[in-house]
């Protein structure tokens, strides 16, 4: 990194997430999301919008030119960027686990970036590793003149293809773990858009390989405690990036009762046995609507009051990235009891979305299959029997949370 003064293009929207403004730029990623997905055409415009609204540097401070925002006030523009597209939501999350993992050391230049618009992305997991958490790395870092070369293929690179900066995770010849920060387009660089889930399609959560890629010695920092791809001790990082998931979660019942809505008024026809002439004015029907618009407020709520304790756990925290392992620990408590709830409430407001129609809303064109397909996709990170378990322990034994990056 070459420059120390913090650059930002005003005016930066996303600093004011409340304003009209902000709103009707989400309104303008909402129209063509069925599209994109339906088509699969990548986000690549749409994330560029966000980032020259600021979206990027909400979490740094006045220093970097910031807002310095709660955790709480992140994870809420998470869950409205989340309804207007659950793909880019989830493919920010790599740039925030990363803004997160830096925010507690004075003067970190890559906050810099940040604060310039610059995006980051994370290649950590690997299909050679027998457990998920582990860091027996293939992915290598060897000395080369000055700096050093990167060799090693990654899966699930979410958001990456997006990323301005790729955060690599690899082992160096003395055995050491390092974070290799490499630009998106250098030399070496191979992404692949091969993420064939059934939902969140348009994350970019494919392969990376890196084919003796140069990192100058500046790129390559040490294992930082609660560093993504660490598997250091538990973290408020590491709290964050599981609430940050169940944020998309809430955002996706939003979107399912946004398209539950518009279904419903859009309806020209009903039974001959309906309880009234419109779909619009049928009683039932209006009750499937607030059904399916109480499960979204209810998991935005869960969301958010989780939230309150992270951030009691991430204002406790020093430059050595240690938090006060109570807060800590409460915040892990709390975040692990949000997900099996708030996946609930997402999955069954996106079934119920088709109780608000008839046969037609199954079809391609419709795509609202999308919801369901989404949600139940980010569902299925780091499994709910895992944390049930876990929180289930901790009310009848009293046992403590496992402490790692997945609590």
């Amino acid at each position: 990194m070459t420059s120390s003064r913090v650059e930002t293009s005003p005016p930066l929207i996303a600093h004011h997430p409340d304003s009209p403004e902000f709103a009707a730029l989400l309104a303008r990623i909402a129209a063509g999301a069925s599209d994109r997905e339906r088509h699969r055409v990548n986000p690549h415009e749409q994330i560029g919008w966000l980032k020259e609204a600021g979206v990027g540097s909400l979490r740094l401070t006045g220093a970097y030119g910031g807002p310095g925002v709660t955790l709480r006030r992140l994870l809420d523009v998470v869950i409205r960027i989340a309804r207007a597209d659950a793909n880019i939501a989830h493919a920010l999350r790599s740039h925030y686990l990363v803004t997160e993992s830096r925010l507690h050391l004075p003067a970190d230049p890559w906050l810099r970036a940040a604060a310039r618009g610059e995006l980051f992305g994370i290649a950590v997991a690997e299909a050679a590793t027998a457990r998920i958490d582990s860091r027996d790395y293939t992915t290598t870092l060897r000395r080369h003149g000055d700096g050093w070369l990167l060799d090693g293929e990654k899966i699930y690179s979410t958001g990456s293809l997006f990323a301005d900066w790729i955060q690599v995770p690899a082992v160096g010849e003395d055995g050491t773990v390092r974070f290799a920060f490499v630009h998106h387009d250098a030399a070496g660089v191979d992404h692949r858009d091969d993420w064939d889930g059934i939902g969140q399609r348009l994350t970019a959560s494919g392969t990376t390989i890196f084919r003796s890629v140069a990192v100058p010695d500046d790129h390559v920092l040490k294992a930082e405690l609660g560093l993504p791809g660490s598997s250091d001790p538990r973290t408020y990082r590491g709290t964050f990036a599981q609430l940050y998931l169940q944020a998309v979660l809430a955002g996706i019942a939003a979107a399912s009762a946004d398209s539950a809505a518009e279904v419903i008024r859009g309806r020209r026809r009903t039974f001959s046995h309906a309880s009234a002439a419109t779909a619009a004015d049928d009683p039932l029907v209006q009750h499937i609507a607030g059904q399916i618009d109480g499960f979204a407020f209810t998991a935005r709520a869960a969301v958010l009051v989780a939230a309150e304790t992270l951030d009691a756990a991430a204002a406790s925290t020093g430059v050595d990235g240690q938090s006060d392992p109570e807060l800590l620990h409460a915040a892990a408590l709390d975040v692990a009891r949000t997900k099996p709830v708030v996946e609930d409430l997402a999955l069954r407001a996106a079934t119920l979305l088709f109780e608000a129609g008839g046969a037609s809303t199954a079809t391609v064109r419709q795509n609202l299959d999308r919801h369901w397909r989404n949600a139940r996709t980010v569902a299925s990170h780091n499994p709910t029997v895992f944390k049930t378990r876990a929180v289930g322990d901790h009310l009848v034994n009293g046992a403590r949370l496992p402490g790692n990056g997945f609590f």
